[in-house]
């Protein structure tokens, strides 16, 4: 049978969920408590782990920063919160077309194809790799739905980057991988296209990154209230305005290369958020961002795993065009 998501009635919502917002000011009594915990309490509707990811993404702030989930309250704090959409219900998508490059009874490792949300959030409802998922295998994925509606993502990729990407098939194996993707014992390896011409052949971005205060879709390059961001980049070939990057990543945080690029000003091609130059002297369908090898321990064995994905062929296309072949490139 169908598992239905957990609901929250509209009687059920404290008044502040109901008014999309609410800003709580911490008393004595309340002083010493962490902030997960506390708001736990506040918001029993919300599971504990569904708060930390909005702290986490900068949903909660406190005194109008962003903050760690452990952090103790003291009086006269004042944590802020913008509440997200009510979830949507989940439901199979046979539509919605993968690659499968792996699949055991504990993980799938698949080609992520461009245009492709991972899973159900803010303006998105439907039509993400989730129901994807759910039509592949609907025993294990349905097994592991919950309030987050992320049953077996372990990690991401954004909408229109493409390549090799792992989701568990049930509990043991997502709290395993995501505990391997926590200590950083993956490694991760991407191809990306970009506007410029590098003035070094390699180099290394060490930097904090958090979310935007002006645009909450944007993440960026910020001297407080961020996480350390590490990325290496290689350049593999360049021609005329463009160059091809290959790129390894330390830390896994949300839009981390696009924001680490841009920052060198090599921002992505095609990257319409990141991307200060707003017309380009070609067309890309989508930022060209590829990623192209991942390497993990398998949960179950503990044996190191290496996976590739091929470029797609808009890219490989994209490419051409300015003058670069990457067709055949090998990592």
């Amino acid at each position: 049978m169908y598992k239905e998501p957990q609901k929250i009635n509209a009687q059920d919502k404290p008044a502040e969920l109901i008014t999309r917002s609410a800003r709580i000011k911490i008393n004595k009594d309340e002083s010493g408590v962490r902030l997960d915990q506390f708001l736990s309490k506040k918001f029993s509707a919300f599971s504990r782990s569904a708060l930390q990811k909005m702290i986490e993404d900068g949903s909660i702030l406190l005194n109008k920063k962003m903050t760690q989930k452990k952090t103790r309250l003291v009086c006269g704090d004042e944590i802020t919160i913008d509440w997200p959409d009510e979830e949507p219900d989940l439901l199979p998508n046979a539509t919605i077309k993968f690659a499968i490059i792996y699949e055991d009874n504990d993980i799938l490792v698949i080609d992520k194809p461009a245009n492709l949300v991972v899973h159900p959030g803010a303006g998105t409802e439907d039509g993400t790799l989730v129901n994807a998922l759910l039509h592949h295998d609907f025993t294990s994925f349905n097994a592991m739905q919950g309030n987050e509606l992320r049953p077996g993502i372990v990690h991401r990729l954004d909408k229109n980057t493409t390549g090799v990407m792992v989701v568990a098939k049930n509990e043991l194996a997502k709290t395993r991988l995501i505990e391997e993707f926590k200590l950083g014992n993956t490694a991760k390896e991407y191809l990306a296209l970009v506007n410029g011409i590098s003035d070094y052949n390699s180099g290394t971005i060490e930097t904090l990154i958090g979310r935007s205060p002006r645009n909450r879709k944007k993440m960026g390059v910020v001297n407080e209230n961020g996480k350390q961001a590490i990325t290496s980049y290689q350049v593999v070939a360049q021609k005329d305005k463009h160059s091809l990057l290959k790129i390894k990543i330390k830390t896994g945080r949300t839009h981390q290369i696009r924001v680490h690029l841009a920052h060198i000003n090599l921002p992505v091609a095609g990257d319409t958020l990141y991307n200060k130059k707003k017309k380009n002297d070609i067309y890309f369908p989508r930022q060209m961002l590829h990623a192209l090898t991942l390497k993990f321990h398998h949960p179950t064995s503990g044996e190191l795993k290496t996976f590739h994905a091929e470029q797609p062929n808009d890219m490989i296309e994209a490419a051409h065009d300015i003058g670069l072949n990457i067709g055949n490139y090998d990592s």
